[in-house]
């Protein structure tokens, strides 16, 4: 008789903590160029991660798609809530005086998964 084998679950691959760093400082560096704000920057890191156009991050369903794509739900909820806080700063008033660090908090935290992710492919 045969048997089926079942496919053991693939060890997850180790993070690479200089990816994340390279990535945090990409989001740094982005958000000193000239008349590129913070939330440009992160919803552009965003939308590179989820390969999709940086207007389809600035929407409602980001933490969702962040979950989706692996993200834990609590770094997936701060992602969402950040860039919402950073576009809406863009009409109504300034970004919090912390947004780079906070940003770049972001970027450490969803970062991982977004390795992990590419690693299973």
């Amino acid at each position: 008789a045969l048997t089926r084998r079942r496919k053991r679950p693939a060890a997850p691959e180790p993070i690479d903590p200089a990816a994340t760093r390279e990535a945090v400082q990409g989001l740094r560096r982005r958000s000193s160029d000239e008349g590129v704000d913070v939330g440009q920057a992160l919803a552009e890191y965003l939308a590179g991660r989820l390969a999709c156009p940086v207007p389809a991050v600035i929407a409602p369903d980001l933490r969702s798609r962040l979950e989706a794509a692996g993200v834990p739900g609590e770094d997936a909820a701060q992602a969402a809530t950040l860039l919402d806080a950073l576009i809406a700063a863009r009409y109504g008033g300034g970004a919090p005086p912390d947004a780079l660090q906070r940003a770049a908090e972001v970027v450490e935290r969803v970062e991982p998964a977004f390795q992990g992710r590419a690693a299973s492919r």
